[in-house]
């Protein structure tokens, strides 16, 4: 895409002369404009007075910037263990970034779709709902990735027809199973590619904004311990957890023990018997 050139002091704009499709000038040369593909990916944690309320409330944000919602769970606050959403590697984004609801607790989580250039705005009046606990932002750069596949797909449909037109030229029963295994083989490539380039598609085509909601009096989470204190507590843990587990064993062990005990006895009483009586024989 080129860009329109600035009209400066003392030129004269009629001079410009356009020549395959490009602008160009006689002293300034001609800009051009790349694409890019990028994938966006935020994810915020906001505390809400009434989470019915906010998630109507962001029901009519999405409204607004005429994002989709591709996919809301809500919990009632009965004990269940709040839905966390699924995160896709290619998102650069890590699960547990942003904390949980606790459970017990009413909460939403609503994953929306929205293009690129209204995230911000979309997360600033997603802020205003409550008191945001914890917020991401993420976008990296894939146009490397599409130029790539886009090519492996215009390569792989050529080879395709490559071979379809081998294929109506043989002549023998071995070259027209061989030019078959090899046209399958192509042609599963090709699909792999595409169903990539969908996903590339999708993935670059809007952003993808998840928003947990949770009520103001749910516990905040709790934040990870560290030092001589926490490794004590985690290592006076280990030590429970592992006498437990011994004990466990040895418990599970008792009956059989009760059982063999008296046989091994008498195994062994019978055996020093026999050994008595082999070392007297004369």
């Amino acid at each position: 895409v080129v860009a329109p050139q600035p009209a400066y002091a003392g030129e004269d704009t009629a001079a410009r002369t356009t020549t395959g499709g490009s602008a160009t000038t006689g002293t300034q040369p001609a800009v051009v404009v790349a694409d890019r593909s990028v994938v966006v990916v935020a994810d915020t944690s906001v505390r809400v007075s009434d989470v019915p309320a906010a998630t109507a409330a962001l029901g009519t944000v999405a409204v607004r910037y005429a994002a989709s919602v591709e996919n809301q769970v809500s919990s009632r606050g009965d004990g269940l263990p709040v839905p966390q959403p699924a995160y896709d590697d290619k998102q650069c984004v890590e699960q547990g970034i942003c904390p949980a609801p606790p459970a017990g607790y009413a909460s939403s989580t609503t994953t929306l779709r929205v293009d690129n250039a209204d995230v911000d705005a979309l997360l600033r009046d997603v802020a205003g709902l409550g008191t945001v606990e914890a917020s991401t932002r993420s976008s990296a750069d894939v146009t490397g990735e599409v130029a790539d596949v886009d090519a492996r797909v215009s390569n792989a449909k050529a080879s395709l027809a490559r071979v379809r037109a081998l294929m109506g030229k043989a002549t023998s029963i071995g070259d027209i199973v061989a030019l078959v295994g090899e046209l399958s083989r192509r042609q599963a490539d090709l699909e792999a590619l595409q169903a990539r380039q969908r996903t590339l598609a999708d993935q670059t085509a809007q952003a993808t904004v998840t928003v947990r909601l949770y009520s103001a009096d749910a516990p905040a989470p709790e934040e990870e311990q560290t030092g001589f204190l926490a490794g004590l507590s985690a290592g006076w843990d280990a030590f429970t957890g592992a006498l437990v587990v011994a004990l466990t064993v040895l418990g599970a062990l008792v009956p059989f023990l009760l059982v063999l005990a008296p046989l091994a006895l008498i195994v062994w009483v019978v055996v020093q018997r026999n050994r008595r009586r082999v070392v007297t024989t004369p």
